[in-house]
């Protein structure tokens, strides 16, 4: 195998290619982190319906802090 010089344009090439494959890097990881963050607060929003059932606290609350 033999070493040869790489030429400028070849090397903005490959420049371009590695930011258009980190650009897409970063797009998906924001996109998953945005899925998780709206994912999880699916969830406790929907617990929150279970133990509440309706009513402005769930039972379990007025144990924890007097009012």
């Amino acid at each position: 195998m033999t070493t040869r010089q790489v030429d400028t344009a070849e090397q903005l090439f490959v420049n371009d290619v590695k930011q258009i494959v980190a650009i897409g890097k970063q797009q998906a990881y924001r996109a998953v982190n945005l899925m998780i963050v709206v994912s999880n607060w699916l969830v406790g929003r929907r617990i929150v319906e279970q133990e509440q059932q309706g009513k402005a606290r769930a039972e379990y609350g007025k144990h924890v802090i007097r009012l």
